[in-house]
């Protein structure tokens, strides 16, 4: 049975709902702030990378999320498993978010708490070692851009949205989404730079051939 044009409305309406997305390619860092806070590095949304969900693909234009760290992005939580329902769950804030070409990155401060020492310990093993992200498109044509191609396979292209949450995650939309490197930082030293981060990033992706 063929996808009619009806259907494709009422397809295109539903997805400019609020979904929680997982991000395809993630690496991170864990760094010691003290003797009982530590810092999380990662990138939470990487741009212009397509995700098959099932019956869509979607993806995140650059600039998705520029308008809504700007107003008040800045102190999102960081949570396990997209559960903001349990104390449990919430394990950290974000103290700095730094927006490329390439993907949003951040700075998380976790929590002194068993919760987030366990979460900081299962990323650094690579078990707990991806990022996702919960947002709310903006509504209308402005948020999402739709595109059905000749196999009536819908690409939805995320253009502006609201940032709510990120989360740690143990289950990548990519087999290639993993924890790259984890690393202890002396108790002296100053947070850790975001540009010290992207450079990183920019060699383990050189040295992969990503």
């Amino acid at each position: 049975m063929s996808i009619t044009e009806q259907d494709h409305a009422r397809i295109e309406a539903e997805l400019r709902q609020g979904r929680v997305g997982i991000v395809p390619r993630v690496a991170m860092e864990v760094r010691d702030l003290d003797e009982k806070r530590r810092r999380l590095l990662g990138r939470a949304v990487p741009y212009d990378v397509e995700i098959d969900l099932g019956w869509y693909k979607e993806s995140m234009a650059p600039g998705v999320f520029t308008k809504s760290i700007k107003e008040s992005a800045k102190g999102l939580p960081l949570l396990l498993f997209h559960d903001s329902r349990q104390l449990d769950s919430i394990i950290g804030v974000n103290e700095e978010w730094q927006d490329t070409k390439a993907g949003l990155d951040g700075v998380w401060l976790l929590d002194d708490d068993d919760s987030a020492r366990r979460a900081a310990e299962k990323a650094e093993s690579g078990s707990l070692g991806f990022m996702s992200v919960g947002f709310q498109p903006k509504s209308g044509e402005a948020g999402s851009q739709f595109v059905w191609d000749d196999d009536d396979v819908l690409h939805v292209r995320r253009v502006e949205a609201r940032l709510l949450e990120t989360s740690l995650t143990p289950t990548p939309a990519y087999a290639d989404a993993v924890t790259t490197k984890v690393r202890s930082q002396p108790e002296a030293q100053s947070t850790p730079s975001l540009h010290r981060w992207q450079d990183y990033l920019t060699s383990v992706r050189t040295t992969e051939g990503i």
